[in-house]
């Protein structure tokens, strides 16, 4: 896939982290963002990479796909796989406070790094 594509699904990746980043959102949008924006980082690393992946919002099973494996630090991330869909809906909110936020904004950061790092590299 052409790499103009995985550029748009990293620059959808960082909207997602400007998202998390904002204090003034509450909790649950916030862990909520921080899985999209790790989500969306390991999506444009498969399409840098030309591997096709399933449509899901299951961290471990994208990063499963990644040529090669992903770091410790981006394994954490998996962690925020719950909130792609327990954030999402009303009847499945679950108690988050300032901490899962927290966790979120680091992980999210982190795993933007490392694609940010395989699909820019600075020369």
């Amino acid at each position: 896939m052409p790499p103009r594509e995985s550029n748009s699904w990293l620059a959808s990746a960082r909207v997602h982290v400007a998202a998390v980043e904002n204090p003034t959102l509450d909790f649950r949008l916030r862990c909520f963002h921080g899985q999209r924006a790790v989500e969306m980082s390991l999506k444009a690393v498969l399409i840098h990479h030309g591997v096709s992946y399933p449509f899901t919002h299951e961290l471990d099973s994208l990063m499963e796909l990644v040529p090669g494996g992903v770091p410790d630090h981006v394994i954490e991330a998996s962690r925020l796989t719950p909130h792609a869909v327990q954030e999402m809906y009303p009847d499945t909110f679950t108690d988050l406070g300032a901490d899962h936020a927290d966790e979120a904004v680091e992980l999210a950061r982190a795993v933007i790094e490392w694609a940010t790092a395989i699909i820019e590299p600075t020369p």
